[in-house]
């Protein structure tokens, strides 16, 4: 039994990968980050400009503020 146990353990280092990419994360996060707030940012200001009915404003404002505050 002990044995069947001890592979349970085994398998969870297996994922242990997920720490290696860690390392790689750093730099990717970096990237999303920019990349992140710059595409949010975009898009809404775009969308927004370009709907122009005041209408589509109100409801793609609180739209945009949604996902943005999430």
């Amino acid at each position: 039994m002990a044995g069947g146990r001890k592979r349970t353990r085994q398998k969870s280092p297996s994922p242990s990968p997920s720490p290696s990419p860690s390392p790689s994360q750093p730099p990717d996060s970096n990237l999303d980050l920019p990349t992140e707030p710059s595409d949010t940012r975009t898009q809404p200001a775009g969308s927004v400009d370009e709907t122009g009915p005041s209408e589509l404003n109100d409801d793609e404002q609180l739209r945009c503020i949604a996902p943005t505050k999430g």
